[in-house]
């Protein structure tokens, strides 16, 4: 059997395993997601202004709506087929679960709350993770989001659009998870494990760490992306004292940046690439700075380096 046709194999049963540990997690509790359809059959309810506290589940149906609800310790509101939420606060401790093909809009999630998107089609719109948590599973969206002091999202197979991190925002994309458009400040971090990121910009202290992955029209304008592993990188400009490096595989490559505390250097090898080794078009400018092994220069396609950008070569 073929390296490839092993990794596969691996990738596929990794893959099952996630989704039955994903199942236990959040289907143990058989509340999530399970409609009672004689619901379906009412009239449409608008709820405005609901404290959902601890014990307590909100459970919007399709087409109902629940309007500037509070969702505090140990509450939860569950956002079903068409059904919508607007202008949602989770408080520490509280949870918001939008399942298939429910949305959410404008949401804030606090310290310690949490934003869970499941199925394909489940939405959130214009959330702000101030401190809070959002998961996005199976194909789900997240579209304009903030992520600040210590917010975290999780993208594990879905998509991420027109996301900004700023002050200590961390951003996880995993398994064929998908990030367009995001923008990384100052003390903002971005980990791409066997996933696709689009259009990044890493400003100045923030850092993209990639590894088997495929990263596509990234700008490094002043912050570093570090790479490691079977990586496709395509048209990359690096300026303003940024920096690109790949490192070896035998050394350190998320140096405290892993708010998670996963033991990545344990899980690595379960992070296979689909991508074809590549490093293509490279543009290196006005203070960049491009770190390579002496052993890589080579494979590298269409460097070009202007206006006091440097290349540095790293034993």
């Amino acid at each position: 059997m073929s390296v490839f046709m092993k990794k596969k194999i691996l990738y596929i049963h990794i893959n099952l395993l996630f989704s039955i540990i994903f199942f236990i997690v959040f289907f143990s509790n058989n509340t999530y997601c399970c409609i009672n359809y004689m619901q379906l059959f009412n009239k449409p309810q608008i709820y405005k202004k609901e404290h959902i506290k601890k014990g307590e589940t909100q459970r919007v149906y399709k087409y109902n709506k629940a309007i500037e609800t509070i969702i505090e310790n140990g509450g939860k509101q569950i956002v079903y087929y068409n059904g919508e939420a607007l202008n949602t606060i989770i408080e520490n401790g509280g949870k918001q679960i939008i399942c298939y093909g429910g949305t959410a809009k404008n949401t804030i999630i606090k310290k310690n709350g949490q934003q869970i998107i499941l199925f394909n089609g489940g939405v959130a719109k214009n959330t702000k993770l101030d401190g809070g948590q959002q998961l996005i599973f199976g194909k789900g969206k997240s579209l304009n989001s903030t992520i600040l002091n210590d917010g975290i999202q999780l993208i594990y197979n879905a998509i991420s659009i027109d996301t900004v991190l700023l002050n200590r925002g961390f951003q996880l994309v995993v398994f064929g998870g998908t990030a367009k458009n995001t923008t990384l400040n100052n003390n903002s971090t971005q980990i791409v494990l066997s996933s696709i990121v689009k259009n990044t910009i890493i400003n100045k202290n923030a850092i993209q760490i990639v590894k088997n992955s495929l990263a596509s029209k990234t700008i490094i304008n002043g912050g570093i992306q570090r790479l490691q592993g079977k990586n496709k990188i395509l048209r990359t400009i690096i300026k303003n004292n940024g920096i690109q490096t790949f490192v070896d595989e035998h050394k350190s490559l998320y140096q405290n940046t892993n708010p998670f505390k996963i033991n990545f250097s344990f899980k690595d090898k379960k992070f296979p690439s689909e991508f074809e080794e590549v490093t293509n078009n490279v543009l290196v400018k006005n203070g960049g700075i491009l770190e390579i092994p002496n052993n890589y220069e080579n494979k590298i396609k269409k460097l070009k380096i202007e206006n006091n950008g440097k290349k540095r070569v790293v034993i």
